[in-house]
């Protein structure tokens, strides 16, 4: 019932291999310079990853340069990351500095265990291998499914039967498309063509986010029916304006069009369809993109 929900949202199905190919499979994870991925929950995840180059680290080994750029502001948000990356026989390796990672080993058999490192007690398992059909990518491709594992060192062999609650599935030929946190690939440009719904416009090794953020005010909030919405923005610009549930559905356009700057005022009227329970607002600017919860009591 797991496996069949985690697919359910991820907007795939079984199909067969007779389409006609739109990703290079052999090349397990393209981390060519240039090449994009953007990924998002709807409700406070969103940031875009670019290869900006490669890097040679301390074990002497030469890494692809992967860009990780926050897009939301919000209680968790972060700004940029850069992470190191490489792929060796199908095993692909991310080093961070101090050490390198075995993330993933696609020529495993499903039930297959690895230790992640040497000094690591932390594993991974494959728990799922199938030819699934993408319809972002119009093509069927081979789809993993990692959970990590503890390795418990005082018995031997390791015992390894404990699940951490962290997963995420991979695609051949395209990579990381889905995790834990509900937070998926929506959008990629890969070797120069885009698949689905790519939102950035990456020139040049700099994140896209300026330092002025919007602040987003409700009142009253917690509300019941009615709740204000004022926010500030400096220049004149097209923005959306959203409202999602908890469970990162988008309920319904509140407002979409070019606004001129200054401050801004909008009234939220609940739909009296609608049940109480936490929802987020969502503002999506050209430059960057906000979110505020705000409680609905009925």
């Amino acid at each position: 019932m797991f496996k069949i929900t985690v697919f359910s949202l991820f907007l795939i199905i079984l199909f067969n291999q007779n389409s006609m190919a739109q990703i290079d499979t052999n090349d397990v994870y393209p981390l060519h310079k240039g090449n994009l991925w953007e990924y998002t929950n709807y409700i406070d995840v969103h940031y875009y990853e670019v290869i900006v180059g490669e890097e040679t680290m301390p074990n002497g080994r030469t890494y692809k340069k992967r860009m990780s750029v926050n897009l939301v502001d919000s209680e968790y948000d972060w700004d940029t990351l850069y992470t190191f990356w490489r792929v060796e026989d199908e095993q692909i390796f991310e080093n961070r500095g101090n050490f390198e990672n075995k993330m993933y080993d696609l020529p495993l058999p499903v039930g297959s265990v690895w230790q992640m490192n040497d000094s690591s007690t932390m594993g991974r398992k494959v728990s799922l291998k199938q030819i699934l059909y993408f319809s972002m990518f119009s093509d069927s491709l081979t789809y993993f499914f990692m959970e990590y594992v503890l390795f418990d060192t005082l018995q031997n062999p390791p015992d390894t039967s404990l699940l951490v609650d962290v997963w995420d599935g991979f695609v051949k030929g395209v990579g990381p498309t889905y995790n834990t946190s509900g937070v998926k690939l929506t959008g990629a440009i890969i070797n120069g063509k885009q698949y689905g719904y790519v939102t950035v416009d990456v020139k040049e090794e700099k994140p896209i986010l300026s330092n002025y953020k919007i602040e987003i005010d409700t009142y009253p909030n917690p509300f019941n029916g009615n709740c204000n919405i004022v926010f500030n923005i400096e220049e004149s610009q097209n923005i959306e304006l959203k409202i999602f549930n908890i469970l990162g559905e988008e309920l319904f356009l509140l407002y979409k069009g070019e606004l001129q700057k200054g401050e801004k005022h909008f009234n939220l009227n609940m739909p009296n369809e609608i049940g109480s329970g936490i929802f987020f607002i969502r503002l999506e600017t050209e430059k960057q993109n906000y979110i505020k919860k705000i409680l609905y009591l009925k």
